[in-house]
């Protein structure tokens, strides 16, 4: 399952891991971000070891949120070893 994380895990679990990280930037009333879950979870299941996989609730982290530019939901975004690496907004 994908943990949600807040900006008080950010720099422990993403910032800091040493394998790729892909966030999900959601909120809770995104009917696209709802269909997306479900591959979202796939993805962190076939990733295992490989990477990590967590969702932030821009409604609760909207710092977190300006930080990174998102500014539509759901926004994806993998950083690997501290740095953004990709970014894409909208089902994929």
């Amino acid at each position: 399952m994908v943990k949600e994380i807040t900006a008080d895990d950010w720099e422990r679990l993403v910032e800091s891991a040493d394998v790729p990280v892909l966030v999900e930037f959601v909120t809770s009333t995104c009917p696209t971000c709802a269909t997306m879950a479900p591959a979202v979870e796939r993805i962190a299941a076939k990733l295992g070891d490989r990477g990590k996989v967590y969702r932030v609730n821009v409604e609760r982290e909207q710092t977190l949120a300006m930080r990174y530019g998102v500014q539509g939901v759901p926004t994806f975004v993998v950083v690997c070893k501290g740095n953004v690496v990709s970014t894409q907004v909208g089902e994929v």
